[in-house]
């Protein structure tokens, strides 16, 4: 019988988020199996160290306690909140994955409303509550689809569920192993794919065929309110915050073509 997963990852500037999320996780409609938080030791984009201790601290408070797996890992970027997944044996191949961001408090229908939308479509399809168009050249606009529509691109920060079987063995070829520093990422020329985890998960889907959708019109969730207001939930060192816009996902794709992946 396959079990819902809720997955993602943090940065240490966001420690003091985790109690948020957790509480955001709680009063969801629908409640996970299992939620697993991929912590690596150090975070590469900031050249800090994690706190496990802190984190460990915080989960032993929760009502969740019991549910939690904390993945020590190594940092892959972004993409840490789906990608280590990969190597977990208690994951099983059935399994369903929610993926969520570190820094936003989630309406309490969100998983619901991901989990009923999958499941009608006898989990063929992933899900996002938020889909955009692909960049076609530099300085694109951002457009975004509407309810029940087709995607190019899923917004992670809105929440996305697939099933650990879309992601086959070849998925690791999509991810950067074996980094210790910016300077690695720059000189291995995956810098854009790096911050760009929406965008390489995506297109990993499209290379099987996977078809994304935006959830369906509803009345209990839309992107508008997919976040509730938290004054305890920041958004530290946000990548947005250093201008990762749909350029980054142009030059992605140039990245991927370069090592054959597209």
């Amino acid at each position: 019988m396959s079990r819902t997963v809720v997955s993602f990852t943090s940065i240490p500037t966001r420690i003091r988020n985790i109690d948020s999320i957790l509480l955001s996780i709680a009063e969801q409609t629908y409640q996970p199996d299992i939620i697993i938080i991929h912590y690596p030791k150090k975070c590469i984009r900031l050249n800090l160290d994690y706190d496990l201790e802190a984190l460990k601290t915080i989960i032993e408070k929760s009502s969740l306690y019991d549910k939690i797996i904390i993945n020590e890992c190594d940092d892959y970027g972004p993409i840490t909140k789906i990608y280590p997944i990969m190597n977990m044996s208690i994951i099983q191949p059935d399994d369903i994955i929610i993926v969520i961001d570190d820094d936003n408090y989630y309406n309490k229908y969100l998983f619901e409303c991901l989990l009923v939308n999958f499941l009608k479509f006898n989990k063929k399809y992933a899900f996002c509550l938020s889909g955009i168009m692909y960049p076609k050249t530099l300085g694109s606009r951002y457009y975004c689809y509407e309810s029940g529509c087709q995607t190019e691109i899923m917004e992670a920060s809105f929440g996305y569920i697939l099933s650990r079987s879309f992601l086959e063995d070849d998925f690791t070829n999509w991810v950067l192993h074996d980094i210790r520093s910016i300077e690695d990422i720059h000189n291995k020329n995956w810098e854009n794919a790096f911050f760009s985890d929406d965008y390489v998960i995506s297109k990993y889907l499209d290379t099987k065929g996977i078809v994304k959708g935006v959830v369906f019109s509803n009345d209990k969730i839309v992107k508008d309110t997919c976040f509730v207001e938290n004054e305890n939930c920041k958004r530290e060192n946000s990548l947005c915050m250093l201008e990762h816009n749909l350029d980054k996902y142009f030059k992605a794709e140039r990245e991927l073509q370069g090592v054959g992946l597209l």
